[in-house]
């Protein structure tokens, strides 16, 4: 192992402030809440369904001026998916599938109230 004592600046200092937003799986990330607020824009890249994390972003600073969220695989009004949804549903005799699409549709309409843009990339 290289000792590396004599450069102690170098050395992280981790903030005092973490806290954790977006969901309990995937979706969350511990951040400092600082960075959070002192934020002016956030830049999320394949997000997939999941804005958890982008949601309680925006909750804990209101004054966010941009989101950008890119995603291959998003289509948010996309009838095929809406309808692959419903027969996934049907399939595995559970709603969540649809329900959780729903959610995210809901998310999604709140989101761009705040500026926030949705981008879809081939």
């Amino acid at each position: 192992m290289i000792n590396l004592s004599f450069l102690p600046w170098l050395a992280p200092i981790p903030p005092s402030d973490l806290i954790r937003l977006g969901g309990k799986h995937d979706g969350g990330y511990v951040v400092s809440r600082e960075a959070v607020l002192a934020s002016k824009s956030l830049l999320s890249l394949g997000i997939a369904y999941d804005i958890e994390f982008e949601s309680a972003f925006i909750s804990l600073n209101p004054k966010l001026e941009g989101l950008h969220l890119y995603d291959h695989t998003t289509r948010p009004f996309s009838a095929q998916y809406i309808l692959s949804r419903i027969l996934s549903s049907l399939k595995f005799f559970s709603p969540k599938p649809f329900i959780g699409y729903s959610k995210f549709l809901q998310k999604r309409r709140k989101l761009l109230k705040n500026k926030s843009k949705f981008f879809r990339i081939k």
